[in-house]
C-alpha cells in the first residue's frame, strides 16, 4: 500500500464525533489511552496532540505490509494497522515503546487512531474479540465511503 497519509486525526472527541453513527464501534478507551500518554508526556492538550500527529507521521513512513493485520474487501486501501512508535519521551526504541492501533484510509489519506498503550502497560495483542470489532469498524467504514 502507498503511504500518502496527509491528515492524522488523533483527538477522541474528534473520532467519536466521526464514528457516531455507525453501529460497529471501536473496542478500545482512546481517551484512558490519551490520558496515560499525555501524563508521560506533561503537554497540554493542545501541544499534546500536536506532538503525537507529529509523531504518527514520522513513524508510519515506517510501516510494512505485515503492519497491516486487515483489508477491507470493497477498499484494499482502507485497512486496520497495528504497529510499534518510539516513546521520544522517555528516549526508548520500539520494542519499549508505544503500539498504534489504526483505521487508515489511504484512498482519502485519513489515517484514524483507535487505540495507543505501551507493551509494558501488559498488552501486545488485540484479542480476538477486538480484532473482530476493528475489522467490523473498517468494513462499516468502507460502506460509508461517498
Amino acid at each position: 500500500m502507498q503511504q500518502n497519509i496527509t491528515v492524522f486525526i488523533v483527538n477522541p472527541d474528534k473520532i467519536d464525533e466521526i464514528f457516531k453513527d455507525f453501529i460497529h464501534k471501536s473496542p478500545f478507551s482512546l481517551k484512558k489511552s490519551i490520558k496515560t500518554m499525555m501524563k508521560d508526556y506533561k503537554l497540554d492538550d493542545n501541544d499534546f496532540y500536536c506532538q503525537l500527529s507529529l509523531e504518527l507521521s514520522s513513524s508510519y513512513k515506517d510501516v510494512k505490509p505485515k503492519n497491516y493485520i486487515y483489508h477491507n474487501g470493497k477498499y484494499f486501501k482502507i485497512a486496520i494497522l497495528k504497529y510499534r512508535m518510539m516513546d521520544y519521551q522517555s528516549n526508548s526504541g520500539k520494542s519499549k515503546g508505544w503500539r498504534i492501533v489504526a483505521l487508515v484510509d489511504e484512498l482519502n489519506n485519513y489515517f484514524y487512531l483507535l487505540d495507543l498503550y505501551k507493551h509494558s502497560q501488559g498488552k501486545d495483542d488485540l484479542t480476538p474479540d477486538e480484532n473482530k470489532k476493528v475489522r467490523q469498524l473498517c468494513d462499516e467504514y468502507a460502506d460509508n465511503i461517498v
